[in-house]
């Protein structure tokens, strides 16, 4: 065989070669983008599922306030709270949700009143022992400062101004208990420590004494102790007290006077947190209701909803 065609039948088998590892390369890259593709849709389809699931849950709350409020002898509302819902499994998914008296924390927009300064104060050093009362009034003084309107702080305005990125206090009332994360003051350790704690509530509040832990019925009183405010918790949960009068009746408090204006048995505001599981897929979704009785029933509805985060 001549050497040009020998020479020609090589050259024709490295091109058929390189044109098949082309064609190899790109289904390679063709089948990676479909498996890309398939698994986006997968992730998004599971996203779909669990919010819609999150947010039917939320009517399974409704139903369960409205149920306390059917069962509950007149002026004697009382929610035992969290409510916890069983574990409802559906095709791939699993689905619960808890329901927090969101009135058994602190409110944080109750700082609009400088009657409650002393209170939040008194909170600050109840879950945050590792801070002093001057460096927790200054933390008051602050988050004072970011709710109330019309207040000029040349020194705090220069602090949020020099933080990366610079922001600014809104002089609003708190939309999100994560607000306080940036009022000056705020570490990740004393946030971590109040936020189970608190709430930011569209409305100034009563606590709810049958829901409320330990630090809060603290910020109530200046002499409540820890021991004590923990024996009036633990009175509530074996026992909720009937009416705010029977409160004051009760030994602890007879001896650590709480003024009546601060409490109540009875909430307006109520937390859900579901939690929805789709395959590996998880969403935590966060909702605020208002529960308003009326003669028949009370309706409630949603005042907010937050994925992931209060």
């Amino acid at each position: 065989m001549p050497k040009t065609l020998t020479k020609q039948y090589g050259a024709a088998i490295i091109v058929a070669l390189f044109v098949t590892s082309l064609v190899a390369i790109a289904a390679i890259a063709m089948i990676e983008r479909l498996r890309i593709n398939v698994r986006s849709t997968e992730l998004i389809t599971n996203n779909l599922k669990a919010n819609l699931l999150a947010k039917g849950s939320v009517a399974w709350a409704m139903e369960q306030l409205n149920n306390d409020f059917k069962q509950q002898k007149p002026n004697q509302l009382i929610d035992a709270t969290p409510i916890v819902s069983p574990i409802n499994k559906i095709d791939n998914a699993a689905v619960t949700s808890t329901i927090f008296d969101a009135q058994g924390r602190f409110n944080l927009n109750n700082l609009s009143n400088p009657a409650a300064l002393d209170d939040f104060v008194r909170l600050i050093t109840a879950a945050y022992p590792k801070l002093g009362a001057a460096e927790a009034r200054e933390i008051a003084l602050a988050v004072v400062n970011w709710i109330s309107a019309g207040t000029i702080n040349n020194a705090l305005d220069g602090y949020y101004a020099k933080e990366t990125p610079p922001y600014r206090a809104p002089h609003r009332l708190m939309a999100s208990v994560s607000e306080l994360r940036l009022v000056k003051g705020v570490t990740a350790e004393v946030y971590a420590a109040l936020s189970p704690f608190v709430t930011a509530l569209p409305e100034a509040t009563s606590v709810n004494i049958n829901n409320a832990a330990a630090p809060v019925l603290m910020s109530l009183s200046p002499t409540l102790t820890f021991p004590a405010a923990q024996t009036v918790y633990n009175k509530a949960k074996t026992a909720p007290f009937p009416t705010t009068i029977s409160f004051q009746q009760f030994d602890v408090i007879k001896n650590n006077p709480v003024p009546e204006n601060k409490i109540t048995i009875s909430s307006t505001y109520f937390l859900v947190k579901t939690s929805v599981k789709v395959n590996q897929q998880e969403i935590i979704l966060y909702t605020l209701l208002k529960r308003t009785p009326n003669k028949e029933k009370p309706t409630e509805d949603v005042v907010w909803q937050s994925k992931g985060t209060l």
